[in-house]
């Protein structure tokens, strides 16, 4: 017999690739996820570059793909 799975506890990004929800198991994750503490005054904001996620432009600067031999 297989366990029932709480769904709050679930990664978010896994509980959004689910489509069939049914009414008890919304209402369950609701509720789980209404237990949580709000720890939003408690976090901290950090930028990290992220390289490979910069606009064309900015990653092609300097590049114009003309040899100058």
């Amino acid at each position: 017999m297989s366990k029932k799975v709480n769904w709050a506890e679930i990664d978010y990004r896994i509980r959004g690739r689910r489509t069939d929800w049914t009414k008890e198991e919304l209402s369950a994750l609701e509720a789980g996820l209404a237990k949580l503490p709000d720890m939003a005054d408690k976090a901290d904001a950090i930028t990290i570059p992220q390289p490979a996620l910069a606009r064309a432009e900015e990653a092609d600067a300097g590049d114009d793909g003309d040899d100058a031999t």
